[in-house]
C-alpha cells in the first residue's frame, strides 16, 4: 500500500512538472523571460504557484529546463540520422567526397523534417529569443545540439569540397546549408504567404527537400569537386 501511494505521488509530482513545462513553453514564447510571471505559468498549467519552486527552484530554473526538454526532442528525432554520420567519419578510410554530399543531403533534409513538425513551432520561438539575446541556455542550446549538427556537417562540406574541416570557407558553407533548412521555420509565416501555404504538409516538406538536396549539391560539390 505505502509503495502504491508513494507511486501515485511520484506520479503527480511528474504530471505537475511536464504541465509547468508545456506552460512554460508558451508562455515564455509569447512575451519572453523578463516579463513573465511565475503566477501566469502556474494558471496556464493548472497548478499551484509553489510547485515552479518546488521542482525548478524558480523562474530561471524552470527556463534552463524548458530548453533541456527542447534538447531531448531535438536529440531523439535528429540523432539517428546524426550517429550514422558519425560512424561513417570514424570509419577509415573516411567517406568519399560523392557520399560526403550524400549525407549532407540526407542529415540537411532529415533537420527540415524536424523544424517542419507542428510541435517545433514552440520551441522555435524561444530559440529565435535566445539567438537574439543569448543567455545561460542559448548555452545549453548550442553545446548539447546546435554545436555537434554544425561540426558534423562542417567535416563533411569540407570531404565533398577539399577543404581543410578548419577552415572558414568549410564552416560558412556549413552553416548556409544548415540555415536553409533553419528558414521554413525561423521564417515560417513569410514562407507560407509566399508560397501560398495553408500549411507545411507533407507534400509540401517533400518539395522543401527535394529543392534542399539540390542546393546541397551546388553548393557542396555535386561531385565532390574542390570549389
Amino acid at each position: 500500500m505505502q509503495g502504491e501511494t508513494s507511486k501515485q505521488s511520484s506520479d503527480r509530482g511528474n504530471a505537475s512538472r511536464d504541465a509547468l513545462i508545456r506552460a512554460g513553453l508558451r508562455v515564455f514564447g509569447r512575451i519572453g523571460f523578463d516579463a513573465a510571471r511565475t503566477r501566469d505559468i502556474a494558471v496556464e498549467a493548472g497548478v499551484n504557484q509553489a510547485l515552479i519552486a518546488y521542482h525548478f527552484g524558480g523562474k530561471r530554473g524552470l527556463y534552463l529546463a524548458i530548453f533541456d526538454h527542447i534538447l531531448v526532442e531535438i536529440r531523439t528525432r535528429l540523432s539517428p540520422s546524426l550517429e550514422l554520420v558519425l560512424e561513417a567519419l570514424r570509419r577509415d578510410p573516411p567517406p568519399t567526397p560523392q557520399t560526403a554530399v550524400g549525407m549532407l543531403e540526407e542529415l540537411i533534409s532529415r533537420f527540415a523534417a524536424v523544424l517542419a513538425a507542428d510541435e517545433s513551432a514552440e520551441w522555435a520561438t524561444l530559440i529565435i529569443k535566445e539567438q537574439q539575446a543569448p543567455s545561460e541556455a542559448f548555452d545549453r542550446l548550442f553545446e548539447g545540439a546546435m554545436r555537434g549538427l554544425a561540426e558534423t556537417t562542417t567535416q563533411l562540406v569540407a570531404i565533398a569540397r577539399g577543404l581543410p574541416p578548419e577552415s572558414a570557407e568549410a564552416r560558412v558553407a556549413a552553416f548556409t546549408l544548415v540555415g536553409q533548412a533553419l528558414v521554413f521555420r525561423a521564417a515560417h509565416a513569410a514562407v507560407l504567404r509566399h508560397l501560398q501555404w495553408s500549411r507545411l504538409g507533407k507534400d509540401e516538406l517533400a518539395m522543401v527537400q527535394r529543392q534542399i538536396r539540390a542546393n546541397i549539391r551546388a553548393i557542396a560539390g555535386a561531385e565532390g569537386i574542390s570549389p
